[in-house]
């Protein structure tokens, strides 16, 4: 058994011998390079940080029924938005269409009530028509005046010392009141007056004459009885005035106003006035005359209506104050203005 063992031992030293003796002599004082330093490594450094994968784990079932919940309320809250998005359109588009009708509404209520107003306007001027068709119509007729002994006394008078002496007959005239009218007139006032002047002053008297001379009720086509009314001149006219006014530098003046009431509810005044000169052709003639109304009598009166004539011989035109109610007993005063037309 030992002599195996240093038989085992001496075979293997021999070997090692053998070996030795193989390899090349390298020559004495030749130094082995060494190998190259191996690279340093970096990973777990700032220039290469070390990076971690997360495995994920195996999911679980209670983790795949949570994401397919979350799956399915998502797909529901989007179809949820999509109704909602569709509905808002569908109530922007019925809002539009309320808005259309709307305005389509209210075009036809202004249509509407611009043919009532129409309608309304046509008839009310259709019943003004009517009324003023057939309403009581007063007019202020020249009967007769005295103004003739003017003319014949002036002109045989050449003497400017005769000027002073005043004419025999005093100067007046008579007129009557006559309804033009389809139905009656109710006369309430009656003011008249004579002046002589050059002009006719812008504010005058007018005075009612009390008590009513005629009777108050006027039918159609009815006059007052000739000779009832008259108006005289209150002093005596000269010799000198006569010329004057055959001159054209003086002249009389006759006016005055009738009030009275129509059928139809209307307080109605007549202003007139006329004037006689030298061109008048020896008679007084109508100057102007103007009508007022009211729709009650203590109403304040319209502008003037249905009659604004001017009649004169230089053009002058009135423009006569409305006077509103009857006029008192002891008279008033109305400011007129006259502008040149």
């Amino acid at each position: 058994m030992r002599a195996a063992r240093f038989v085992g031992i001496a075979v293997f030293l021999g070997l090692i011998g053998y070996a030795s003796a193989q390899s090349p002599q390298r020559p004495f004082g030749t130094v082995r390079p060494s190998p190259p330093p191996a690279a340093q490594d970096q990973r777990g450094t700032d220039q290469q940080p070390l990076s971690v994968k997360i495995v994920p784990s195996e999911k679980t079932e209670a983790d795949r029924e949570d994401e397919q919940k979350h799956r399915d309320n998502e797909t529901r809250l989007s179809q949820s938005a999509d109704q909602l998005a569709r509905f808002t359109r569908g109530l922007f588009l019925v809002a539009i269409a309320q808005l259309v009708l709307v305005g389509a509404l209210l075009l036809f209520i202004f249509l509407s009530f611009r043919n009532a107003q129409k309608a309304a306007d046509a008839a009310k001027i259709n019943a003004e028509a009517l009324i003023d068709a057939e309403r009581g119509r007063i007019f202020v007729m020249m009967e007769q005046d005295t103004a003739d002994s003017i003319r014949s006394a002036a002109k045989p008078a050449n003497s400017p010392e005769k000027d002073g002496d005043t004419l025999d007959a005093s100067v007046g005239l008579y007129y009557g009141l006559k309804n033009y009218g389809k139905t009656p007139a109710i006369i309430r006032e009656i003011s008249q007056h004579l002046v002589l002047a050059p002009e006719l002053t812008k504010e005058r008297e007018y005075s009612p004459k009390d008590p009513l001379p005629i009777e108050q009720l006027l039918g159609p086509g009815e006059q007052t009885p000739r000779g009832t009314l008259v108006c005289s001149l209150d002093r005596k006219v000269t010799v000198g005035e006569a010329k004057e006014i055959l001159a054209l530098k003086n002249a009389l003046w006759f006016y005055g106003y009738v009030a009275y009431d129509d059928t139809f509810g209307f307080w109605r005044e007549l202003r007139y006035v006329f004037r006689y000169d030298g061109s008048t052709g020896g008679r007084f003639r109508l100057h102007s005359l103007q009508e007022t109304r009211s729709q009650k009598r203590h109403e304040d009166d319209t502008p003037p209506s249905s009659l604004d004539a001017d009649l004169s011989r230089g053009g002058l035109h009135e423009d006569l104050t409305p006077v509103s109610g009857p006029a008192s007993s002891t008279g008033r005063i109305v400011a007129d203005k006259e502008t040149q037309s």
